[in-house]
């Protein structure tokens, strides 16, 4: 884990720790990514262990990260593991931070806005990466002219993620405008194993079994989220009949074509015919 700690406007600590995971295994594939090896944690404390260490840069604050939704699912997941109750936070995502603040980039990946920004860093180690992501928020801060990290997100539409000892929720863009992504739940009590909870899908062609917009409502009340357009956070692409009948045929709406696109760069987005839409709709 590798922490960089933001004080008025600039960066004041920084430190990392080595963590022995439960199971002590690591894939090859993941140690090329990390260059963190078995032999590096065999001697060093479990999760559990440092979470009393850990607990005071977590507890109350507000906690940044890059492709948050990633690390806030690994903290739960090792949380989960060792049966620690969620702290009570607040989280910002620097992605989507830097999507608001400098539109147009070819990619949103934190060492494609660090490459745009000037930022010099080694990626994939935790500390230099928490560095990184501390200086994107920082320099947002910076370009928009805010004082603090509140009032970036303030003056930027993003509502906070939030983690807490009953659950979570993401952080996310305010939705000003009418359209599919301006829908709200019909109640908030979300079932969190619904395939498409805290999953973005986006519908290309004609639905045969309802409206787009009642489409989208139900997505919206098993606590997913609906775009009028794909981008790199979409999870879901929903092929209307007519589309995957021209999909056979051998012709690709754009949509479709960009969902390819964003796959061969890769974007976990995952292609759906309706009917399988329908089915997961009613797990």
């Amino acid at each position: 884990m590798g922490i960089a700690i933001i004080e008025g406007q600039k960066i004041a600590a920084r430190a990392s720790w080595l963590i022995h995971p439960p199971e002590l295994y690591f894939d090859p594939y993941n140690t090329y990514i990390h260059g963190i090896t078995e032999e590096d944690v065999a001697d060093k404390p479990e999760f559990n262990k440092l979470w009393d260490g850990f607990r005071q840069y977590f507890e109350g604050r507000l906690v940044v990260a890059h492709n948050a939704s990633f690390d806030m699912s690994v903290l739960r997941h090792v949380l989960d593991e060792y049966g620690i109750p969620y702290p009570q936070l607040s989280y910002l995502c620097t992605r989507v931070t830097a999507r608001r603040v400098w539109p147009g980039l070819h990619g949103y990946g934190l060492t494609t806005v660090c490459d745009y920004l000037g930022v010099e860093f080694k990626h994939h180690d935790a500390e230099e990466d928490a560095v990184a992501c501390a200086e994107v928020a920082l320099r947002a801060s910076h370009q928009i002219s805010a004082t603090t990290i509140a009032e970036l997100m303030e003056n930027t539409g993003i509502l906070s993620g939030q983690l807490h000892p009953g659950g979570y929720k993401s952080c996310h863009v305010r939705q000003t405008h009418e359209g599919l992504a301006a829908i709200r739940a019909a109640a908030g009590d979300f079932n969190q194993h619904h395939p498409f909870f805290e999953k973005t899908v986006v519908f290309t062609g004609t639905l045969q079994s309802m409206v787009r917009k009642e489409a989208a409502q139900r997505v919206v009340n098993s606590g997913g989220h609906c775009g009028e357009s794909l981008a790199r956070e979409t999870n879901f692409l929903v092929l209307g009949d007519l589309d995957f009948s021209k999909l056979k045929g051998g012709v690709k709406s754009s949509k479709l074509k960009k969902a390819e696109s964003l796959l061969a760069s890769g974007s976990d987005i995952e292609i759906i015919s309706e009917a399988e839409f329908l089915r997961m709709l009613a797990e």
